[in-house]
C-alpha cells in the first residue's frame, strides 16, 4: 500500500471515529435530556397534586349523616405546598427553577390547581457548539374531588293535588315523607328532603318552591329560600360546576287551636339553570318499594327523632306471626319514630304517664308478641294499659293482641284469647275466626279517618282473626260476615263504658285519641312493600290525630 493510500484511510478512520463519538455524545445528551424533562414533569404532576389537596373541606350533614364533602383549595397553602413538593422531586439534580407560577380557579370557590414553570439544565448535547444551558417549559394541573352520595334512605311519597298556577319547572310533584299527607299530617315535627345533583358547567340556577308547610331550602351549606304557604317563591344562586346537594326542612305547624285538623301538609320544589334546563325537581319514589329511594340520586326523607313517637323493636324478643319487623321498624325510624327495645318501652310509657303526656304519644307494635316489661300479667293493671288510660295511642298487627307475653329468652308464654279482654277490656270470642286463607276485608267509612283503605293504601290480607261486634270497639273495616277486620278502642279522657248510651259511646269516639287501634289480623310480612306503605298511611294519620279525626 502506499504511503498517500495509508494516510488517506487514517484520515477517513478518524473522521468515522469522530463521528461516532459525536454521535454518542449526542445520544447521551438526548438520553440525559428526557430523563430531566421526565424528572420535571414527574416533580410538577406531584406539586400540583400537593397543591389541589390543600383543601378547605365542607361537609354537609343532614341529621348527623354525611351526604357531601365538598371542598375547595386554600389559597393560603396551596402554592407554598406546591412548591415545597416541586424542590423535594428536583433535590439533587443539576436542575435551575427560572419560573414558577401556580393559578387556582375558578373562583370564588377553587377547585383547580395549575403549576407553570421554567427549567434550565447544564447538561446539554449542545454545549459542543456554545450553548452549555437548555431552558424548557413544564406545566401540570390537578383537580380537587368533590363527593356527594345521598346514603338517606327515608320514603319520599307523591301528593295528589294540582302544582300552583303558573309553576314554572316541568316535571316537579307535591311531596311528603308519609303518605295521605295532603289530607293530614303530623304537625309541630320537622321533615327533611334531600337530593343530589350535578352541574355540568358552572352556572346560575333558580329555585322554586311552593307548600303547605313552613320551610327553609338550602344548596349545599347556602340557605338560599326561606317561605310558607302555596304561594310561589324564588331564589337564584351561582354554583361552580360539580355535585351538589338540595336539602328542604319543612314543617307542618301546629294548628291555633290543639288537637284540631285535618292539618295537610305538602311542597314542591323545582330547580332550572340559566338555560331553562331542569336541573332536579320534586317527585315521590315508587309505591312499589313503599316511597324509599331506589338510587342515590333519587329524593330520599329524614326527621329527628321524635321522643313521642316509638316503634317497639326488640331481637331478644319473640314474635308470632307478624314478620319483618326490622324493615318496618327501620322505614319507621328514617321518620322520626324512636327504636325501642322491651326495656325502653317500659320506661318511656311510664315516664308518658308521669309527665301528663301520652295522649299525644303513640307506638308500633313491629313485634306482635307483647313484652312482659309492660305486661307483666293479663290483667287490666298492666303497665300498656295504664298507657292507654293516660291516652296514649298502640298500633298492633299480626297476632291476636295479648295471646301471647314475650320473655327476653326469646320464648313466649301462652296466654290465650281471654288475655285480650283482661288488658282491653274488650272480649274476643271466635265467633269469626277463620282458617286461612281467611275472608276478604271491606274498608267502613270511619276507617277512613286513620287511612284504611284510602290511597295509596294497596290491600289488606285477607282475615282470619275477626273480632266480634262490641259495643266499645269501633268498626274501621269488616269482613262480609259481620267479623271487625280493623278496630280501634278509645280509653281517655271518655273511659270505656257501653252503659253510658249510645251519644257518649259516640262522643268518645270522637274526642279520645286513637287509644288502641288493630290492624292486618293474618300473619304477614310487614316489611312487603304492599303492606308496609298502609302500615305508614295509619301511623301518620295516628301521630297527626286531631278531634273528630274518626266520626
Amino acid at each position: 500500500m502506499r504511503r498517500d493510500d495509508r494516510g488517506q484511510s487514517v484520515v477517513i478512520i478518524a473522521l468515522l471515529l469522530l463521528f461516532v463519538g459525536l454521535f454518542l455524545l449526542v445520544s447521551m445528551g438526548v438520553a440525559v435530556a428526557y430523563a430531566q424533562l421526565a424528572r420535571t414533569q414527574a416533580a410538577a404532576d406531584a406539586g400540583a397534586l400537593a397543591g389541589a389537596r390543600q383543601a378547605l373541606v365542607r361537609e354537609i350533614k343532614v341529621g348527623g349523616n354525611s351526604i357531601c364533602r365538598l371542598a375547595e383549595i386554600d389559597p393560603a397553602t396551596a402554592g407554598q405546598k406546591a412548591r415545597e413538593v416541586w424542590n423535594l422531586n428536583l433535590g439533587g439534580a443539576p436542575i435551575q427553577t427560572v419560573v414558577f407560577d401556580t393559578t387556582i380557579y375558578p373562583n370564588p370557590r377553587p377547585t383547580r390547581f395549575r403549576l407553570y414553570a421554567e427549567v434550565e439544565s447544564p447538561i446539554s448535547p449542545l454545549a459542543i457548539i456554545g450553548r452549555p444551558r437548555i431552558r424548557w417549559p413544564v406545566t401540570a394541573e390537578a383537580e380537587l374531588e368533590q363527593d356527594c352520595r345521598n346514603t338517606l334512605t327515608g320514603p319520599v311519597f307523591t301528593l295528589p293535588r294540582p302544582l300552583p298556577t303558573g309553576w314554572p319547572v316541568p316535571g316537579a310533584e307535591w311531596v311528603w315523607n308519609f303518605p295521605m299527607a295532603d289530607r293530614n299530617a303530623p304537625t309541630g315535627w320537622p321533615v327533611y328532603f334531600v337530593k343530589t345533583f350535578d352541574l355540568a358547567v358552572a352556572d346560575t340556577v333558580y329555585v322554586y318552591a311552593a307548600a303547605d308547610a313552613d320551610y327553609e331550602i338550602g344548596i349545599d351549606d347556602q340557605r338560599v329560600l326561606t317561605g310558607s304557604g302555596a304561594g310561589i317563591r324564588s331564589a337564584s344562586v351561582t354554583l361552580s360546576d360539580g355535585p351538589h346537594m338540595i336539602w328542604i326542612r319543612a314543617t307542618n305547624p301546629e294548628p291555633p287551636t290543639p288537637f284540631t285538623g285535618p292539618n295537610p301538609a305538602g311542597i314542591v320544589v323545582g330547580i332550572r339553570d340559566g338555560q331553562y334546563n331542569v336541573v332536579a325537581a320534586t317527585k315521590g319514589n315508587p309505591l312499589a318499594n313503599a316511597g324509599r329511594p331506589d338510587a342515590e340520586d333519587d329524593w330520599s326523607s329524614w326527621s329527628p327523632p321524635n321522643p313521642d313517637w316509638s316503634v317497639f323493636l326488640d331481637p331478644f324478643y319473640p314474635a308470632s306471626n307478624l314478620s319483618g319487623a326490622t324493615g318496618l321498624a327501620t322505614a319507621l325510624e328514617s321518620l322520626g319514630f324512636s327504636l325501642r327495645t322491651a326495656t325502653d318501652l317500659a320506661a318511656w310509657m311510664q315516664s308518658s304517664i308521669n309527665n301528663a303526656r301520652a295522649a299525644r304519644t303513640l307506638v308500633v307494635m313491629a313485634q306482635d308478641v307483647v313484652p312482659d316489661t309492660v305486661a307483666a300479667s293479663p290483667s287490666s293493671s298492666a303497665l300498656i294499659r295504664q298507657y292507654l288510660d293516660a291516652g296514649g295511642s298502640v298500633l298492633w298487627m299480626g297476632a291476636v293482641p295479648f295471646y301471647y307475653q314475650g320473655r327476653p329468652d326469646g320464648s313466649k308464654i301462652l296466654w290465650g284469647q281471654d288475655a285480650q279482654q283482661q288488658i282491653l277490656g274488650v272480649p274476643n270470642p271466635s265467633t269469626y275466626w277463620l282458617s286461612a286463607p281467611g275472608a276478604p276485608v271491606q274498608t267502613l267509612p270511619a276507617g277512613a279517618g286513620y287511612g284504611i283503605g284510602v290511597s295509596p293504601w294497596w290491600q289488606s290480607p285477607a282475615s282470619t282473626r275477626a273480632l266480634a261486634p262490641y259495643c266499645w270497639a269501633q268498626p274501621l273495616a269488616q269482613i262480609s260476615s259481620g267479623g271487625i277486620a280493623v278496630w280501634r278502642v278509645p280509653y281517655w279522657p271518655l273511659q270505656p263504658d257501653c252503659n253510658e248510651g249510645s251519644q257518649y259511646i259516640h262522643d268518645a269516639r270522637r274526642e279520645d285519641p286513637p287509644g288502641f287501634v288493630r290492624i292486618f289480623d293474618s300473619p304477614m310480612d310487614a316489611s312487603d312493600s304492599r303492606y308496609l306503605v298502609s302500615v305508614l298511611t295509619v301511623a301518620g294519620q295516628l301521630a297527626g290525630w286531631y278531634r273528630g279525626q274518626v266520626p
